[in-house]
């Protein structure tokens, strides 16, 4: 059921119920789909529209693998479909800014200048290796790609916390690894309703297709949303 798609197996193979996340991503991914596009082709279209130019396209993917290290080629390609659509201008009303919307904070934070008269937010390179160190950092924290997406969405201080009154660790502040072993992403949806790393897995294949130029019409076709 999971057909092809090598980010929902990554999240798949972290949890102990591999049957309830296949359930569970396959329902977000559907309701992610008729969030975003409405079951129209045009709709999509207009969605990626900044990766119809090729030079575009060629560089987030030159980026991406220059700078991912060792997150998966194909969480990064889904996070920034969801994101931003590829369009490194994107900006949503809390302020996030480009491909990864990245938070004026964050970005300062991992040393990127966010002023009036220059925010590297905006330079595809520079956001998308911020946004890759803020990938690596959470995987490292929270030792999962399941949690390492909840933090990225929700922040990793109210991930921590949420792992503490739920006695999975006993400090927020002061935690190891080896103390999330019992902790799998079935929970922590379960537990806070937070669907992120469902849909950044059901991003990837439409996505990925619109990164290398190619058309979106069988996204859109009854067989597609039944697999």
């Amino acid at each position: 059921r999971l057909g092809s798609d090598p980010v929902a197996r990554i999240l798949r193979d972290e949890c102990g119920n591999k049957a309830e996340f296949e359930e569970k991503f396959f329902a977000e991914k559907m309701k992610k789909f008729k969030k975003l596009f409405n079951g129209n082709r045009k709709v999509a279209e207009k969605y990626f529209s900044h990766l119809t130019n090729q030079e575009q396209r060629e560089d987030i993917k030159k980026y991406i693998e220059e700078n991912r290290g060792d997150v998966p080629r194909e969480i990064a390609v889904a996070i920034m479909g969801l994101e931003s659509g590829g369009d490194p201008k994107a900006k949503s009303k809390a302020g996030a800014l480009g491909l990864f919307q990245l938070m004026p904070e964050t970005a300062k934070g991992l040393e990127l200048e966010v002023s009036k008269n220059n925010d590297e937010r905006l330079i595809p390179e520079k956001n998308i290796a911020a946004g890759m160190t803020l990938l690596r950092s959470y995987h490292k924290m929270f030792g999962q790609w399941g949690l390492a997406l909840v933090a990225y969405n929700w922040g990793p201080g109210n991930l921590a916390r949420l792992l503490e009154r739920k006695a999975f660790i006993k400090n927020a502040k002061d935690f190891g690894i080896d103390e999330l072993k019992n902790v799998d992403l079935n929970i922590i949806s379960k537990d806070t309703k937070l669907k992120y790393p469902y849909w950044v897995a059901g991003m990837y294949e439409i996505t990925n297709s619109a990164l290398n130029g190619e058309s979106l019409e069988k996204y859109f076709k009854k067989e597609y949303a039944t697999k």
